[in-house]
């Protein structure tokens, strides 16, 4: 059985809805679909029965055709472990059973096929109540009714809108779906729509569900989403390792040499590397559209403030003691300093589980590029307050190298530098030169790789001689410290032996 938090809150139903949330997170986007996730629990015992998120499960099951809903997921998982059908499950399920799901239940399918709710209601009364995260969109379905049948059927629903952060995750994470678009001319090789969805939210919370997409083959949006994003979950995990990507880069798309989810790195092959069987691995997403100039005030320590209140806040971090591995690109790198820094003020707990940062190109002492970029960004408009940031012995960099060296002494620090030039607008530079993206601390381990600013941390394949620096140095960190871990477990038990 799949390990989960075990210390959620009886009746916190919005922590449950988060750990849905997470479920969706994992769901492959799909041009037809939204991405939900769903959580079974036993209220008696406050015990998660099974969790589900859409496609997570093989589609066309026999006598079952099309694909599979979050909370059918969850059904299929609970009758594959009595060995029966998903149909019959009600008489396995405790007396008080209740439902988590980040979406409405469908009504509706246009493959014709079974409906959540036809699935819900099946079950009899062997399901109490359905904590809904939020209505769903029109955009597939016109009208959905699946709460109001519900209810008409005597099934409690709880839609849980009254809590604006949570609805924002939401829609966060259920707008992870993409659509091929036909391309305009030869010239055409991405194309950006903007999906609205939502049209019963506030101004505010509509704002947060329009997803910046970049089509390629319709297979997911490029750049990836914002916030704290759980790409794998083993049963044991005993490491966490979290990617925050760099200046005009995503979640995703810093991660991946092309559009293909295939060469996705952190989601496609750690997970499969038996290395990296304890790891569980997320990515941390930020708006890092400089092209935006002053419309966007975020700063570094903004950034890292979020950061540091996602991991503090999501079940995986709150109710585990794993070990956390930062891994920074760019930007990224200052990031992470900044939010161990400010988790040593506000999470102590959190920052003494921050074994090891991984810093690949980040400008330490600053970049001249970033003065070039404001200037040219002030000649429309301003800067974003991050590039300024950025710039070469900056205040804001040389606090947090100030402040970060006081931290420091426990970590393992790993910097990675480019050595070949990017060309950018016909010049060909060093983003960032090997004394910037250096500490210079004593026990900082120094690896150069033959790659510039941008493909430090993409990677064409497994076999790339570049991934496999990393790959190889990630792995020794982890079993560093599952030997060091072991070797402290045994030494109390044998000082809590008395001998």
């Amino acid at each position: 059985m799949a390990s989960h938090p075990t210390t959620i809150a009886p009746g916190d139903h919005k922590a449950y809805m988060r750990y849905a949330v997470e479920q969706a997170r994992l769901s492959p986007p799909s041009p037809s679909k939204f991405c939900v996730g769903a959580v079974l629990v036993d209220a008696d015992k406050n015990e998660i029965l099974s969790t589900g998120y859409s496609e997570e499960l093989p589609r066309d099951r026999p006598g079952d055709p099309g694909s599979t809903h979050a909370e059918h997921c969850c059904f299929i998982k609970i009758a594959d472990r009595y060995g029966i059908h998903d149909f019959d499950i009600a008489k396995v399920l405790p007396r008080n059973t209740v439902l988590y799901t980040t979406m409405e239940p469908c009504n509706e399918r246009l493959s014709g096929n079974r409906t959540c709710v036809e699935r819900i209601l099946g079950l009899g009364d062997a399901i109490k109540t359905v904590y809904v995260g939020i209505r769903e969109p029109d955009t597939f379905i016109k009208v959905n009714e699946g709460i109001k049948r519900l209810e008409d059927a005597g099934i409690k629903v709880v839609v849980l809108d009254d809590d604006p952060d949570l609805r924002a995750l939401i829609l966060d994470s259920i707008r992870n779906f993409s659509f091929r678009h036909k391309k305009k001319d030869s010239k055409d090789t991405t194309e950006a729509a903007s999906i609205s969805i939502g049209r019963t939210l506030s101004a505010g919370a509509e704002r947060l569900s329009r997803a910046s997409i970049i089509v390629d083959d319709g297979s997911a949006d490029a750049r990836g989403p914002l916030g704290l994003n759980l790409l794998h979950s083993p049963s044991e995990p005993l490491f966490d390792l979290v990617f925050v990507h760099g200046l005009g880069g995503g979640s995703r798309k810093t991660w991946s040499k092309t559009n293909s989810i295939s060469h996705y790195w952190p989601r496609e092959w750690l997970p499969k590397d038996p290395a990296f069987k304890n790891a569980r691995i997320h990515s941390f997403g930020y708006d890092s559209d400089w092209t935006k100039g002053n419309n966007n005030c975020l700063n570094i320590h903004h950034i890292g403030k979020s950061l540091l209140g996602e991991l503090s806040t999501s079940p995986h971090f709150a109710y585990s003691n794993t070990a956390l591995i930062l891994i920074g690109h760019s930007m990224g790198g200052l990031v992470i300093k900044n939010a161990y820094m400010l988790a040593q003020r506000e999470n102590k707990a959190l920052a003494d589980r921050v074994r090891a940062m991984y810093f690949l190109g980040t400008p330490h002492r600053g970049s001249d590029s970033a003065r070039l970029l404001k200037n040219i960004l002030q000649v429309a408009s301003s800067a974003p307050e991050y590039v300024t940031d950025l710039i070469r012995d900056s205040a804001v960099l040389q606090s947090i190298n100030d402040e970060f060296r006081q931290y420091s002494a426990t970590l393992e620090l790993w910097s990675f530098y480019e050595t070949q030039k990017l060309r950018v607008g016909g010049l060909s530079t060093l983003i960032v030169d090997p004394e910037s993206a250096t500490l210079g601390y004593r026990e900082e381990k120094l690896m150069p790789m033959t790659a510039d600013h941008r493909s430090i941390c993409k990677f064409h394949d497994p076999s790339d001689q570049n991934y496999i620096i990393i790959r190889n140095s990630l792995a020794s960190t982890l079993n560093k410290i599952a030997t060091t871990d072991a070797r402290a477990r045994c030494w109390n038990r044998y000082a809590g032996s008395g001998r």
